[in-house]
């Protein structure tokens, strides 16, 4: 983006009763447990932040930080912008800014991939910008040099320029120029750092058209043109928000059906070059919440997409981690996207893909099924209408897990109380969780009329999250009277 920036039968059963529309008389509470065919745990959370944070004043950068430690990533990508650290000349390195922030980042228990990136004045043609592809020899001395000095820091692992397949590499995508650095840097990154994972350039959504190559093209000529050597994983980043389409859905079009759903994929190209052991890290991967109207989502959509993602995600084989762009909206301007793809606001507060993200990780974390979700109805009748309000909670185990907020809706049905038991006066009415899983609805009859007197009780059903398994309760018995 921009520059700036084996399940238990209670779970089973619970399954089969949320599937039919059904729920207990009985309160129950379920225990978490991930897929039996889940392959990635929590290491695959990562939040990328761009490289405006090399401009960030002091106390801002470690608010984000704190908050990017808080809700639970692992890694966080960051640039190791060339331009800035040798802004002076090929002679001179200042490791200031770019250190504060790997400092920052490692002292919280959490990885960095850099992106080591964008050529400075003194290595590019008068009147080109940073973004000018650079002479492979001048980018491989500074990456050893780079590499040296943060693998001193705990650095490891690093990708070879961004979006190399679209205007980021200027003054048009060159697959060609771009394999020749990757040639170029890999032996020089790994010269400096033995132990370093090094990946391609991530690359955008995009059709081979005009100057752009498509990912799928781009890696392909990668190959051809001899750097299948030169490069331990592929970096991609698979956006598809384009027409509110999510991860998993086939279009064509969409960058993250591009990884292994398309006839050519990422990974038929890989496959077809001996590399199906390498790995797909997707280095960027989100939706604005704001900016031009045909060109964004909703925060809750957003929340949405990333929860989906992260559910495919696990389930790949051939996944290293996924990044979100980003931790925090970096403006406020709403007459571009590039403001809005935070998973808090640009003041700091919580959009709902804050929470959707944390309640991830903590579905993830909880792999030994120490999570459990517990959901209270209580009911009251007036004036020939009910009414319900409730709870639905996350719990921390005896181990000191941490605890979750639900996100998601709760389904409720009220019953009355007839000679042969309870019979179902209203169709299932759906609530949404307000904040720290409290809900309230009011119900009616079947066809949208008053209640006749008599005993009720309400029936809700919580059908679960990423975190947590569906959990099922009842109310106590109530009156509604004349």
């Amino acid at each position: 983006m921009s520059l700036r920036r084996c399940v238990h039968c209670s779970g089973r059963n619970l399954r089969l009763l949320a599937a039919a529309g059904l729920m207990s008389f009985v309160t129950l509470t379920a225990t978490s447990t991930p897929s039996a065919q889940a392959v990635q745990g929590p290491d695959m959370f990562g939040i990328a932040m761009g490289g405006e944070s090399q401009y960030q004043e002091a106390t801002t950068r470690e608010r984000e930080l704190d908050a990017i430690q808080a809700v639970g990533s692992r890694w966080v990508r960051i640039d190791l912008t060339w331009s800035v650290i040798q802004d002076g000349g090929p002679s001179t390195y200042d490791w200031t800014e770019v250190d504060r922030i790997v400092r920052g980042i490692t002292s919280r228990g959490m990885k960095v991939l850099g992106t080591i990136a964008y050529t400075p004045s003194w290595a590019r043609p008068a009147g080109t910008t940073e973004k000018h592809g650079p002479d492979p020899d001048q980018y491989a001395a500074f990456a050893a040099k780079a590499v040296q000095h943060y693998a001193a820091m705990g650095v490891h692992h690093y990708e070879v320029w961004n979006e190399p397949n679209i205007g980021f590499w200027a003054p048009k995508p060159d697959p060609a120029a771009y394999t020749k650095l990757l040639k170029a840097a890999y032996p020089a990154i790994k010269g400096a750092d033995p132990s370093a994972t090094v990946l391609t350039g991530g690359t955008a959504p995009a059709s081979t058209e005009g100057s752009n190559y498509s990912p799928v093209d781009f890696l392909k000529r990668i190959y051809a043109n001899g750097g299948g050597d030169s490069f331990d994983a592929v970096a991609h980043h698979p956006y598809c928000w384009a027409a509110t389409t999510f991860p998993g859905e086939p279009e064509e079009w969409s960058a993250w059906h591009q990884m292994e759903g398309t006839g050519q994929s990422l990974r038929s190209v890989m496959k077809a070059n001996g590399d199906a052991a390498k790995k797909i890290w997707g280095t960027e991967y989100g939706a604005p919440t704001n900016g031009p109207p045909d060109d964004r989502v909703t925060e809750r959509q957003q929340a949405d997409m990333i929860t989906k993602a992260y559910t495919l995600w696990k389930d790949y084989e051939w996944a290293g981690p996924l990044f979100i762009y980003q931790g925090r909206d970096i403006g406020t301007d709403t007459s571009t996207r590039e403001d809005f793809f935070g998973l808090l606001r640009h003041d700091f507060s919580k959009k709902p893909s804050y929470t959707a993200y944390r309640n991830l990780v903590a579905g993830v974390g909880n792999a030994s099924g120490a999570a459990r979700t517990t959901i209270k109805v209580k009911g009251k009748g007036r004036r020939g209408r009910g009414s319900a309000n409730g709870i639905v909670s996350i719990r921390p185990d005896a181990n000191g897990a941490e605890s979750v907020e639900p996100t998601g809706s709760v389904k409720l049905k009220l019953y009355r109380q007839a000679r042969r038991g309870w019979r179902s006066v209203t169709r299932a009415r759906t609530a949404q969780l307000r904040e720290a899983g409290r809900f309230r609805k009011r119900l009616k009859g079947s066809h949208g009329g008053g209640l006749a007197p008599g005993s009720y009780r309400i029936k809700a059903l919580y059908a679960g999250s990423p975190a947590a398994e569906p959990s099922v309760a009842r109310s106590r018995r109530f009156k509604l009277r004349p």
